[in-house]
């Protein structure tokens, strides 16, 4: 068997293994057994597990850039394929959940990745995004006033949490389903001359701390997990900056796990507090909104930490969505509903929006502008692309 297809079946077998128990949970043996060879086999090719993960998603992004470009090729206007892009890709992770599961729970959350040369393929896709992007907006299609590389990471960042519940949660039952609303959304975000009402200014508050055992061990992880990672953080290490035993930490949390589960319950309480506190004095939908995004963004920025733990250690990690910590997301999720269910009872938003869709839209896309401004510093600050971003999502959400 020639050495190329030999290569190509370990990485096929490899995908389908990482795909079912996850990076973390398979060993190369488990490979080497289902390719019927030696461990050694495998290291003629992959310098380590790593190094044969990153390999994966290589071949198949090339093909989808390929195969995309040749989908858009005769296309004509940028709109047009702005839909055919989303058309393809939520069809491509359908037809193909095992590559839709590493990217998003294996490769997403890993730093090292973005600094490896199988990272290329992923530059090309972008590539071809970026020019459908700019021959919008040079073309007038597309708003001018926001920059493309954010329309792109509200395009990805969204089809990325639609696809993340589909395959946690089985919903949406067939992604292709909501390809064209999603369309929709997108396109009446970014077209332009819609008026828009002024951005108003958000007082923000620093959350409160308090000082008991729970919180000060909490806070000590978040710290050692945003600067180390989870999995290379101990709990002696959380103990010594405590400068107390490991038998202490015990007492409070059953193991590393249930500490990294239990950050996002603390850190969502100020957002959540705040949230329903607004919501309390019935100020209008759109109001509430403009507020919710300024807040979320300025408190992700405030806790970096926290921010880099949720986008790297949490968000991919299958365990999380199945524990009760995930409770607290769900809880600030229903705010954000109430807003969105607000405007369209009051008739500021449009009846024919999705709830559903806005939802993934908000929260997807300040999850890809996050991502890229903690790996990339794209922007002095996340609140660097506030205003263009709430432009985009009133666009999406109002009246048409």
């Amino acid at each position: 068997m020639p050495t190329v297809n030999k290569k190509e079946r370990l990485l096929r077998l490899a995908l389908k293994i990482f795909a079912e128990k996850g990076f973390g949970k398979t060993t190369i043996s488990e490979i080497a057994n289902a390719a019927g060879i030696r461990e050694a086999g495998i290291y003629q090719y992959f310098k380590s597990k790593e190094d044969l993960l990153f390999n994966i998603p290589v071949s198949i992004t090339e093909f989808i850039v390929d195969d995309l470009t040749a989908h858009l090729d005769g296309l004509a206007g940028a709109a047009n394929k702005v839909r055919q892009l989303i058309l393809f890709y939520l069809d491509f992770m359908e037809k193909n959940p095992a590559y839709a599961t590493i990217i998003l729970f294996d490769l997403r959350g890993n730093r090292r990745f973005y600094d490896s040369p199988a990272y290329t393929s992923f530059r090309r896709f972008n590539q071809v995004v970026m020019r459908i992007l700019n021959e919008g907006v040079k073309s007038g299609a597309f708003r001018q006033d926001v920059r493309p590389s954010l329309i792109k990471n509200m395009i990805f960042g969204t089809m990325d949490h639609i696809i993340l519940s589909w395959l946690v949660f089985n919903r949406p039952q067939r992604l292709i389903q909501l390809a064209g609303e999603l369309g929709d959304l997108i396109l009446n975000a970014i077209q332009p001359d819609k008026p828009q009402a002024p951005v108003g200014a958000v007082r923000d508050g620093d959350a409160q701390w308090g000082i008991n055992k729970r919180q000060a061990i909490l806070k000590a992880a978040e710290s050692h997990f945003a600067r180390k990672g989870y999995a290379k953080t101990k709990i002696a290490d959380i103990a010594r900056s405590l400068n107390i035993g490991e038998a202490t930490i015990y007492e409070s949390f059953k193991s590393k796990q249930d500490i990294l589960f239990n950050i996002p319950t603390l850190m969502s309480e100020p957002l959540i507090d705040y949230t329903a506190g607004y919501l309390q004095r019935n100020f209008q939908a759109e109001i509430l909104l403009r507020r919710f995004v300024q807040h979320y963004l300025s408190y992700l920025q405030s806790n970096r930490n926290y921010l880099t733990i949720l986008i790297f250690e949490l968000k991919s990690n299958r365990q999380f969505y199945h524990s009760s910590s995930y409770q607290s997301f769900k809880r600030y999720n229903d705010e954000l509903i109430k807003i969105l269910q607000k405007g369209r009872a009051d008739n500021l938003f449009s009846d024919q929006i999705s709830i559903y869709l806005c939802r993934h839209l908000i929260f997807g896309s300040v999850d890809h502008m996050a991502l890229t401004w903690l790996l990339f510093d794209s922007a002095p600050s996340l609140l660097d692309q506030v205003d263009e971003l709430i432009k985009l999502l009133m666009q999406a959400v109002g009246r048409f």
